[in-house]
């Protein structure tokens, strides 16, 4: 199908009978089409880029999506989706599945299902992985439920066989992988003198080794995509706290790491952050009272008479983060630590 715009004729190099099988007339698909490459930018990229048939599918619907305001003084036509096709909420969120596939680790709970509930809000595929396979199953079929599509994987990130089977399965049953969330974790809080070399390996090999061996495996798709997003979770502890001796230093290992990152991959269009929770509420936390003996709402109360905003986060706290950090928007942040703890820290 050729079309004709202000005189200039194109040919997508993809399949050319894709707006009939999509129900699109061809009259309504030239208005439409008329009407958004005149709103383009001054530079012509996005014409340009339709010229040469290098512009997707799921890439030109969505800037039909965002030309919709514009259609309604083009030659009549009411809107892009009453004159083309039958009007489907769900269809720009299917698009960017399809363009978007995000690893959470550490997802079966807490902060780590917040994010991947989080990020299938926003259009993503999420690959649920944990330790726990039966409750990564539980999060996934809840955002599959909500109209998302999602899988859970049981994996432990620290084993380099196990990391490379899982990136695999989520390549075959989502796609590849361009979006990554470290945020596997797990504490063995003690004193320095008490704190056994079992207690410093764990946390380090969850941690550090499970954030190296996931981002290795998955940066080769983001590089081959020339696009990706790593997200990984530090932690205020980073700053120092009395009895984290090893997660202190597995948190604050993880800015580094992020940072080196952002430097290593940037030239693939590859962005890496780290964002670094306060007190959340979460199982961890209510781990932490019991060990103290105190009741979790005394814990909570405690907490928050030190914080600014006078109350404890929640992971939908840090979820809203991660989700700037993944989205399209955030291309030009990157190397950056986001403290999300309710007041200024660092």
């Amino acid at each position: 199908m050729v079309l004709d715009y202000g005189g200039v004729l194109t040919k997508p190099v993809s399949s050319s009978a894709w707006p009939e099988a999509d129900g699109i007339a061809p009259e309504s698909f030239s208005a439409v089409l008329k009407a958004w490459l005149s709103h383009s930018s001054p530079e012509g990229a996005p014409i340009h880029r339709l010229e040469t048939g290098d512009l997707s599918i799921q890439e030109f619907e969505v800037f039909l999506d965002d030309a919709e305001p514009n259609v309604a003084d083009a030659q009549g036509v009411e809107s892009a989706r009453d004159r083309t096709t039958v009007h489907d909420p769900s269809r720009r969120s299917r698009s960017m599945t399809e363009q978007r596939v995000a690893i959470v680790t550490g997802a079966a709970r807490g902060i780590g299902a917040g994010i991947a509930r989080r990020l299938a809000q926003d259009g993503l595929a999420v690959a649920v992985l944990d330790l726990d396979e039966s409750a990564s199953n539980l999060v996934a079929e809840e955002i599959v439920s909500d109209g998302g599509r999602a899988i859970g994987i049981g994996a432990d990130v620290s084993d380099e066989q196990a990391v490379a089977d899982a990136v695999a399965r989520v390549v075959a049953e989502l796609g590849p992988p361009t979006v990554l969330i470290n945020n596997a974790g797990i504490i063995r809080d003690n004193l320095l003198f008490k704190m056994t070399t079992d207690d410093w390996d764990a946390v380090m090999n969850v941690h550090l080794r499970g954030a190296f061996l996931m981002t290795r495996a998955v940066q080769a798709h983001m590089t081959q995509a020339k696009w990706g997003r790593i997200v990984s979770l530090s932690s205020t502890s980073a700053l120092g706290n009395r009895g984290q001796a090893n997660y202190a230093a597995a948190k604050a290992g993880m800015q580094g790491f992020t940072k080196t990152l952002a430097i290593e991959l940037g030239k693939y269009g590859i962005t890496a952050n780290a964002v670094a929770p306060g007190f959340i509420e979460t199982e961890m936390t209510q781990a932490t009272a019991r060990r103290v003996g105190v009741s979790f709402e005394d814990l909570k109360e405690s907490a928050a008479k030190v914080i600014a905003v006078a109350r404890t986060g929640r992971p939908e706290d840090i979820a809203h983060a991660a989700s700037f950090f993944v989205s399209e928007g955030a291309g030009f942040v990157s190397g950056q630590v986001l403290y999300v703890a309710g007041g200024p820290q660092g």
